[in-house]
């Protein structure tokens, strides 16, 4: 849930603290104890002990990914001093904090990047003098959030961007299904540019 204000605009970021992360911790670490309880009684316990010690591996991985909510964090618009902040969460050591800070002058594009198949993913990204494109949001997996996020980004350029961003105008999409044979379908469609 967003937090906004008349000059402030605050989005939160989960991070590794989904659901999801959750329940494979769970399962992970549950299947390896079972495999390691298998592999202790068993004519075959040199192999399926290594399962269940490999299995304990990754689900540490996750469990420690959890506890430091990796990729955490927040987007902040600040309109009345004109800046842009991006704060996350990493792995621990030198860069725990990533912290970019940028001018809302220096926002070239805001772009969509649309992979298909099976797991069709879409990441959010925008586009800064200087730092080239960063990535807002990268695992939604649901045309209903690309919706949101689309809504979400034109409220941000109707209320929290200056005067000079009001230029902006939106881009047409074109989804594979329309596009002609002759014209080929983008990776990713710029949706908003200067």
């Amino acid at each position: 849930m967003s937090c906004r204000s008349e000059h402030i605009w605050i989005e939160p970021i989960k991070g590794a603290r989904k659901t999801s992360n959750f329940c494979w911790a769970i399962i992970l670490f549950l299947g390896s104890l079972g495999f390691l309880l298998v592999g202790t009684s068993s004519y075959l316990g040199i192999m399926m002990s290594f399962y269940g010690i490999a299995g304990l591996f990754i689900s540490s991985y996750l469990w420690c990914t959890i506890s430091w909510n990796v990729g955490g964090g927040y987007d902040r618009f600040d309109i009345k001093d004109g800046i842009v902040c991006i704060f996350r969460w990493g792995f621990p050591g030198k860069n725990r904090r990533v912290f970019l800070r940028f001018l809302i002058k220096d926002i070239q594009s805001v772009r969509i990047e649309v992979k298909e198949g099976i797991y069709a993913r879409f990441v959010l990204y925008m586009d800064i003098r200087g730092q080239g494109a960063i990535p807002l949001t990268r695992n939604q997996t649901y045309i209903k959030y690309i919706h949101m996020c689309l809504t979400s980004m034109q409220k941000c350029i109707d209320s929290c961007i200056p005067q000079r961003l009001q230029r902006i105008q939106p881009l047409k999409l074109k989804t594979p299904s329309s596009a002609s044979p002759t014209s080929p379908s983008p990776e990713s469609v710029n949706i908003l540019k200067v």
